[in-house]
């Protein structure tokens, strides 16, 4: 058993995928890694049995689409009833559109199927770190509190440069800062860490009737 870089035991996984091919490949590549895989299952209702049955694990690794139940809709009641386990979707295409529904689900973080092994393995570890890597209070700018909003609007980096009338490459300079800023990863994590820290209200995620994002724009004019 590899112990974790930082001493600590191995991170137990649960592989929540309903391709048993898919569920293999993880299995084999991910174990050994400082990490342990604690189980299979084919969708999130299956999980939630298996947990509730006494199943012991400190990360679940759920497909975003899966039968019965999708990963995004089981997050909510996995996350209400084992509120310490750190839930990461997969997904073999993530749309804009999927953002906002992601980023309210409660979990810690969305991988792309096609993302390295290595890529994937640093998710599982940081899972933890990136629930807490927001708390040290950050001040963030007012143009910041916007590109947040727009992104949890599901905004591409085009549509928040048009709204805001920045460049393209303005817009991804200042997402890349605050990933730093706020110690994340990806869009979702940097999405939750700013509505778990109050730095971004839960309303300015919500689109105009029109499906336009001036709402989220007039909210920080002035």
């Amino acid at each position: 058993m590899v112990p974790k870089p930082n001493g600590r035991p191995p991170e137990r996984v649960l592989i929540v995928d309903d391709d048993p091919i898919v569920r293999s490949a993880l299995r084999l590549a991910l174990s050994g890694r400082s990490i342990i895989i604690v189980g299979e299952a084919q969708h999130g209702a299956q999980a939630l049995q298996m947990l509730e049955s006494g199943v012991a694990t400190d990360v679940i690794l759920m497909d975003i689409w899966t039968p019965t139940i999708s990963g995004i809709a089981a997050a909510g009641p996995i996350g209400s009833r084992f509120p310490h386990l750190r839930i990461i979707l997969m997904t073999n295409f993530l749309s804009n559109d999927l953002l906002p529904h992601i980023a309210t689900a409660g979990v810690h973080g969305c991988l792309l199927k096609s993302a390295g092994i290595d890529e994937m393995i640093a998710a599982i570890h940081g899972a933890e770190s990136a629930v807490t890597a927001a708390e040290p209070p950050v001040e963030l700018s007012v143009r910041e509190r916007q590109i947040i909003a727009l992104i949890g609007l599901g905004s591409s980096n085009r549509r928040i440069a048009e709204t805001l009338e920045l460049t393209v490459s303005t817009v991804k300079t200042y997402i890349a800062r605050l990933y730093t800023k706020l110690g994340v990863h990806n869009r979702v994590q940097l999405v939750r860490a700013a509505r778990e820290t109050n730095r971004v209200g839960a309303g300015e995620f919500t689109p105009s009737s029109d499906g336009r994002f001036e709402s989220a724009q007039a909210a920080y004019e002035g």
